[in-house]
């Protein structure tokens, strides 16, 4: 794939979406006790209901976070198609905020690729990281640092927000800005039906940071994203000028 190319697909990652998961089970071995007089019998803990922990959960209504939810999407830049199936594998506290672990599983035309994990973040306030977005790049075995582009609780209208992220693989480090400004409500069609959905508008810069021969000139895209709660993402397009634009379109959702 041309170097220009690999960016789009990257750039869409920036993109892209959704869930199928499993709880780890965790097994604890008990052994049977002998029988004791009534007299010797101890009675059992009781855990006052205040002093449980409660289940993490992430309260943004944009990032299906529920754990075995499935989202499943089709996935097309210039002549590559993919079918991407992104699955809450796990939700787990870190501190102040919740860790959401998704399994990333894609097939092309020849046949399965490499699956990858995903973690993502939701904060006390209810901004979480969008698992659509460096869904391709964990595929190709590309390490994430920095934040991740977030979707804010309780988003609306006119809001705008930004995030910058950087990619590195064993030869490049790629460094994305991302703008997004909310711009209507409008009915767009589900797997499900027509829904609700809230559209942004993206503009992006990709930048090759690294000293690689092969590095390619910066990347400016425009795109649009539209979500939906309880869905996540549903749609996305990104136009960088090469034809290569990835486009994002969910197909099939699965929730425990």
């Amino acid at each position: 794939m041309r170097p220009r190319a690999v960016l789009a697909v990257a750039l869409l990652l920036a993109v892209a979406a959704g869930l199928v998961c499993w709880w780890r089970t965790r097994t604890v071995a008990s052994a049977a006790a002998e029988p004791r007089p009534p007299s010797e019998r101890t009675a059992p803990e009781t855990i006052a209901p205040s002093a449980r922990r409660p289940t993490p959960t992430c309260r943004n209504p944009y990032i299906p976070a529920v754990q075995g939810a499935t989202r499943t999407y089709e996935l097309v830049a210039g002549t590559t198609s993919l079918t991407l199936v992104i699955t809450l594998r796990a939700v787990t506290q870190s501190q102040s905020d919740v860790l959401l672990e998704w399994n990333i599983d894609a097939r092309a035309a020849a046949g399965a690729l490499p699956s990858a994990t995903v973690t993502t973040r939701c904060t006390p306030t209810g901004d979480a990281e969008a698992p659509w977005v460096g869904v391709a790049e964990a595929i190709s075995g590309v390490r994430w640092t920095g934040d991740r582009f977030a979707i804010p609780d309780g988003v609306s209208v006119g809001d705008e927000w930004d995030s910058r992220a950087e990619w590195r693989s064993s030869r490049r480090t790629l460094r994305e800005v991302r703008r997004a400004r909310a711009t209507l409500r409008e009915t767009c069609e589900t797997p499900s039906g027509p829904r609700e959905c809230l559209r942004y508008e993206l503009d992006l810069t990709l930048s090759d940071e690294s000293s690689s021969p092969e590095r390619a000139p910066p990347t400016h895209a425009h795109g649009s994203e539209w979500i939906a709660e309880g869905l996540g993402l549903v749609r996305s397009t990104i136009d960088d000028g090469s034809g290569f634009g990835p486009q994002l379109r969910l197909i099939a959702t699965s929730d425990p």
